[in-house]
């Protein structure tokens, strides 16, 4: 599958401005989400106030690294301007902005982003060690990996956070390293824990919530399956699709195995789903709206503040960024996470993700 050239996506609806006007009007539920996660209530470390959490000391960790690495980018721009780096450059900026705790001592710590979304260059280009392509895709592959791992450990709403730049901030390292002809090495991914166990009693195991998103995981990658079983019937290249379609039915057929597990049977699933007849006019744009509401999916889980789960929905979120960038070449800062709706998980919700309001092709 050929991967398009990179552009950036806000709200995935059409007649939508340019990237650069854009920016402000997206921090702007970004920083809601922040505000109801109680993520920008303090600056880190207030004087004489308790030590940071890990969470807060994750949270600040990945905002000097999207700063720092926005201002990389910036100067990368200018030698190499359609290189990419430009469009990393304002995503990098977006999420500093986005990341940054509310206070005095974080807002000078941001100051390398303006509130447009561009970011300043003038940091980076003081420093005495020259930024390099190799050195800034080494560092943004490192901070994706970062934010990945934290999310797994992060208190539930600034994991998502977490997990969306870590995943966009993969997705660039991998876009940048594909225009540059070097090879992608996808992140390591948790899988589910489907280890056999005690006979099961009428009690099922594990908590409700870990349940519910296992069942809903089943049925949103059932229809994913048959969604990209009806897109290659369609389109003239039909074997990537069918590959797709394989792997989303690994990993129904993986989280039907771990509800089982768990003493749960998965409801019936049924023989073919209703497809919106714009999917059926254009099932190329069809199955990258399914990838963009599976990445929603998967944020929702990871989210939902079951540690037994963390880790595979980071990794399923990852790859549903990826996969969808790959089909229509948009990139966001914050995948994941429906800024336009603004309904945004709290620091200690436990949001219970429903099959039946998201993967919906």
């Amino acid at each position: 599958m050929t991967t398009p050239p990179p552009r950036q996506r806000s709200t995935g609806k059409k007649g939508t401005p340019p990237v650069g006007s854009r920016m402000a009007g997206l921090l702007v539920p970004v920083l809601v989400f922040l505000l109801v996660t109680g993520a920008g209530v303090t600056a880190l470390t207030p004087r004489g106030g308790p030590e940071p959490t890990f969470t807060e000391r994750a949270q600040q960790a990945a905002a000097d690294r999207a700063r720092d690495l926005a201002a990389d980018a910036a100067v990368l721009a200018r030698s190499a301007p359609a290189a990419g780096y430009a469009e990393a450059a304002e995503l990098l900026a977006a999420q500093a902005h986005g990341l940054a705790p509310a206070g005095p001592e974080s807002a000078q710590g941001s100051s390398s982003g303006t509130r447009s979304g561009a970011p300043e260059a003038t940091a980076a280009e003081g420093t005495s060690t020259p930024v390099t392509p190799a050195g800034f895709l080494e560092d943004l592959a490192a901070s994706a990996g970062d934010n990945l791992s934290d999310a797994v450990k992060a208190e539930p709403g600034i994991a998502r956070l977490l997990a969306s730049v870590g995943s966009s901030q993969w997705q660039q390292a991998a876009s940048l390293r594909t225009l540059l002809g070097l090879p992608v090495e996808a992140p390591a991914a948790a899988g589910l824990d489907a280890a056999d166990g005690p006979a099961c009693t009428d009690e099922p195991r594990g908590s409700a919530g870990q349940r519910r998103a296992l069942l809903s995981a089943v049925r949103t990658e059932d229809r994913a399956v048959y969604a990209y079983e009806v897109a290659a019937a369609r389109l003239p290249d039909p074997e990537p699709l069918l590959a797709a379609s394989r792997e989303h039915a690994a990993v129904a057929a993986a989280a039907s195995s771990a509800l089982a597990a768990l003493c749960a049977a998965p409801a019936p699933l049924p023989p073919a789903y209703a497809l919106a007849p714009e999917f059926l006019a254009d099932p190329a744009a069809g199955i990258a709206r399914l990838e963009q509401e599976l990445s929603v999916f998967y944020g929702s889980v990871v989210g939902a503040g079951g540690p037994a789960l963390r880790g595979w929905a980071v990794g399923r979120l990852t790859t549903a960024v990826q996969r969808s960038f790959a089909l229509d070449g948009v990139a966001e800062p914050f995948p994941g996470i429906p800024v336009e709706e603004q309904a945004l998980p709290t620091a200690g919700s436990t949001e219970e993700p429903n099959a039946e309001d998201t993967g919906k092709p």
